[in-house]
Parts: C-alpha cells; sequence; structure tokens
C-alpha cells in the first residue's frame, strides 16, 4: 500500500487529526499530514501573518529534511489541491489525489474584488483578525473567507502539466469536467469529501 502525505484544507476549522485517524482507519500503515502553519496547534507563520504560500513553504520544508516522496501519494483537499498539483507537476509524487481541490469556486475578476471587499469589511469588524498572530493555534484570519486558488483556466493549463495518474474527488464532477479532461491519467468519481469517505475512495483507488 503506498504511503500517503495529506495537505489538509485551510479554514479555522480544519486541521489534519480527522484525516490522519481516517486513513490509518482505511489500512493506510504509513500517513504523513501535517498540520499547516497556523492550523490545529502549529506555530503561527513566521512574521505573525498568515498568508498561503506558507503552506506550500511547509510542505517543501519536510521534503527539504527528508521526507521521501518518491512512492508517497499526496491527497490534496480543498486549497491543498494547490500544492499537491504543484508536486505532481513537479513529478517529485508518483500520484496525486484532489479532494474538492481544483480551485473551486472559480470566481471572474469582479466576483472576485467584491467577495475581497466583503472579506476586508469581515476582518476590520474583528479586531482578534487583526492583531499579529504569534501564538501556537488557529490564526483567527482564517475564520473569514480565504479567496479561491485559481481560476478554471489556470486549472486547466495546471491539469494538463499533471502527467502522473490522478484520482479526482469532487462533489459534482460536471462542474470541473472541462479540467478533468486535461489529465493526461485521472480517474474522476463524485465523493462527499469527509474524511472516512475519501480514505476510502482512495484506499480501492490505490489498490
Amino acid at each position: 500500500m503506498s504511503a500517503i502525505l495529506i495537505v489538509h484544507p485551510l479554514g479555522v476549522d480544519h486541521h489534519a487529526g480527522p484525516w490522519k485517524d481516517a486513513f490509518v482507519d482505511a489500512g493506510f500503515s504509513d500517513v504523513v499530514a501535517p498540520e499547516l502553519p497556523g492550523h490545529g496547534l502549529a506555530q503561527a507563520p513566521t512574521g505573525g501573518n498568515y498568508v498561503r504560500a506558507v503552506a506550500g513553504f511547509a510542505v517543501a520544508r519536510m521534503a527539504a529534511d527528508g521526507l521521501d516522496l518518491a512512492d508517497r501519494t499526496v491527497v490534496g483537499i480543498g486549497h491543498g489541491g494547490w500544492i499537491a498539483s504543484l508536486l505532481a507537476i513537479a513529478g517529485v509524487v508518483p500520484r496525486v489525489v484532489f479532494v474538492d481541490g481544483l480551485g473551486t469556486p472559480w470566481l471572474d475578476v469582479p466576483e472576485r474584488m467584491t467577495r475581497r471587499r466583503a472579506t476586508m469589511r469581515e476582518m476590520l469588524a474583528d479586531q482578534a483578525s487583526m492583531a499579529m498572530h504569534r501564538a501556537a493555534g488557529p490564526d483567527p484570519r482564517l475564520r473569514h473567507p480565504i479567496d479561491p486558488h485559481g481560476d478554471e483556466p489556470l486549472a486547466i493549463e495546471a491539469a494538463g502539466l499533471v502527467t502522473v495518474p490522478a484520482l479526482v474527488l469532487q462533489p459534482d464532477p460536471v462542474m470541473v469536467a472541462r479540467v478533468t479532461e486535461a489529465f493526461a491519467d485521472v480517474t474522476v468519481e463524485a465523493n462527499g469529501g469527509t474524511p472516512p469517505e475519501v480514505a476510502a475512495a482512495v484506499h480501492t483507488w490505490l489498490t
């Protein structure tokens, strides 16, 4: 059975524990599921401010510190799909799983700007999220919406660069049909996205 690297979703209610537990319960014996900076009990990013890129740096740092990715399937959930796609495009992992991880909901420029203005208004009304966050534990900024990590054209371009086998688990696969068509080797399944459902689907795919 393949070893697993899980990149959990971003947000104040998300952390690695439930995902790791579900994969272990599904029969995977080698599961690495780091808490991303500002999540769970993980230390806030250097400087105290949360930015999405630090999640990618955290995973890259694990590889630099000796985590063997050569036979490790990477499972990217939500925004974690962005990190998973980069690892797959770079060819450093042999398989990749996207769990609602292709960047949806895609927003056009007016929608993106409207969402950012709404987020800024929410944060201005939430003083705890305006302060520098240096402690371990959930970053207050994660209470507010985080932009999707791309748009449909970018997702199609990224999918076309992934040459390793991919499993796409999506609540509504039709929504991402144009993207999944761009993968070289893909399996697409409708999946509710709960940790046990995902772990079971990945186990079946790998066996």
